[in-house]
């Protein structure tokens, strides 16, 4: 009699135990960065990847990863990594090595394409794009009298990037 009781109990226990466990799981979608920029715009770029310069220590590991959006330019992501990058080497006060920044590429995303930045395996900041927009950090050009990819630190980034390579 008690084998006949004992049966669904097991049972019942096993699926809360699987339940419970299958709650725990994140995926991509579900993280939520410390800080979310959810229109990216050169100011507050500059700004956030500052303030996670000086939040982080020169020898921690940041992990960028790019998702393109639907239907963007796939070199676009190579690029948004690339001057996430660079801005974190030559623009932080902390002198980082390069080994330090891990930058990937991940999967296509069916939304805006974005950047997340992990420090110690938490995800710190994520940028959302516009379509087919580059990550546009310090110096930034918005003035009438200021020529875009002018100084070194302007040609260090893409788009200007590109236009060094005659």
């Amino acid at each position: 009699m008690y084998l006949k009781l004992l049966k669904p109990v097991v049972f019942v226990l096993i699926f809360l135990i699987r339940v419970d466990i299958s709650s725990g799981q994140e995926s991509v979608d579900q993280l939520e960065p410390k800080y979310l920029i959810k229109k990216s715009e050169c100011p507050i770029n500059s700004i956030f990847l500052q303030s996670l310069d000086a939040e982080t220590k020169r020898e921690d590991l940041i992990i960028i990863v790019s998702h393109l959006g639907k239907s963007e330019k796939a070199r676009l992501g190579q690029r948004r990594l690339f001057n996430a990058r660079t801005f974190l080497v030559f623009i932080s006060t902390k002198s980082r090595s390069m080994s330090r920044i891990i930058a990937a590429q991940g999967e296509r995303v069916p939304g805006k394409g974005f950047l997340d930045f992990y420090v110690k395996g938490e995800l710190e900041l994520r940028i959302f794009f516009l379509k087919n927009r580059e990550l546009f950090v310090q110096p930034c050009f918005e003035g009438v009298d200021t020529k875009p990819c002018s100084g070194e630190d302007g040609r260090r980034f893409y788009p200007c990037r590109r236009s060094n390579r005659r």
